[in-house]
């Protein structure tokens, strides 16, 4: 019966978030994300994650990158293509380049066993 209470709430929130966020412009994906947030155990403690949830979120990402994956055109992106083969270079390049020299200025093992 517990898991049953939880995915009401969990229904219920992905209908009534949305729909109120909806009047602030803000994105379906975006308002389930923060209905997540706020009724999570970081936020108002509704529902705290078990098995059951850890499976179900699990799904949830997988479910966003593949909706994601749908929005992408490969013709837009083969338009921009150098520009975004820099954009995605250089987002990785910096993160790792900074991530690395803290590490070493912090003497952490660059390799850690």
């Amino acid at each position: 019966m517990e898991y049953f209470l939880l995915f009401l709430i969990w229904i219920a929130a992905s209908f009534f978030f949305p729909g109120v966020l909806r009047k602030l412009q803000i994105p379906w994906v975006n308002a389930v994300i923060l209905a997540g947030i706020i009724l999570g155990p970081y936020g108002w403690g509704v529902v705290y994650p078990g098995e059951i949830m850890d499976f179900l979120a699990t799904l949830g990402l997988v479910f966003l990158m593949f909706t994601a994956g749908l929005d992408t055109k490969l013709s837009v992106l083969k338009k921009a293509g150098k520009n975004v083969a820099y954009f995605a270079v250089l987002n990785f390049a910096i993160p790792f380049a900074t991530g690395f020299f803290i590490g070493i200025l912090l003497r952490l093992d660059v390799f850690d066993r």
